[in-house]
């Protein structure tokens, strides 16, 4: 009998410890904390902002391509329609189409640029070609330059995250203006 209660407590462990082997798992996704608390929001909706036009193109375009990258926020850009916002007292004042926030878990989005300064450079990237056993030197035209941006992120009922918030960032991005040949 005592050999019986051995096996069976045998038995147990056994079966509990490959049956935890074959659970199913359910991956848990969990977000960073970010610099700015936004809640459950996942939706953004960007707005038309201040500044050169290329310039706020060019900077919506990256958030949309980080948004959709990281996986997380949805955006919808609604920058070339007549929805504008303005800031006083960390409220915003939404005049246009205030419905484009009527949406659950939604956070308009304005980008202001500032200020944006840059100059065309060149890049030279040395390579090692395994044919000739020499060494290449490869120009690529690039653009180095600072910008200035303020960015107000808001809730459907006029609350701020940000108030026209100010970042200052150097950057060096491919110049879509010159070509490779332009610059050897």
């Amino acid at each position: 009998m005592r050999h019986h209660a051995h096996f069976s407590t045998f038995a147990l462990i056994c079966i509990c410890f490959v049956g935890s082997g074959c659970t199913t798992k359910i991956p848990i996704r969990s977000n960073r904390p970010g610099p700015v608390a936004v809640g459950a929001t996942n939706h953004l909706v960007m707005v038309k902002g201040l500044g050169r036009r290329s310039a706020r193109e060019e900077v919506a375009q990256q958030v949309i391509n980080q948004c959709r990258r990281s996986g997380y926020f949805s955006v919808q850009d609604r920058t070339e329609e007549p929805i504008f916002v303005q800031v006083a007292g960390g409220q915003v004042q939404i005049e246009g189409d205030p419905e484009a926030f009527s949406a659950p878990l939604v956070a308009g989005l304005k980008i202001d640029v500032l200020d944006l300064d840059y100059e065309r450079d060149v890049q030279i990237v040395e390579f090692h070609d395994e044919q000739t056993g020499t060494i290449v030197y490869e120009h690529y035209p690039i653009q180095r330059g600072i910008a200035l941006l303020a960015v107000t992120l808001f809730d459907p009922i006029g609350r701020t995250y940000l108030a026209e918030r100010e970042y200052e960032r150097a950057f060096t991005t491919n110049d879509l203006g010159a070509h490779r040949e332009d610059v050897t």
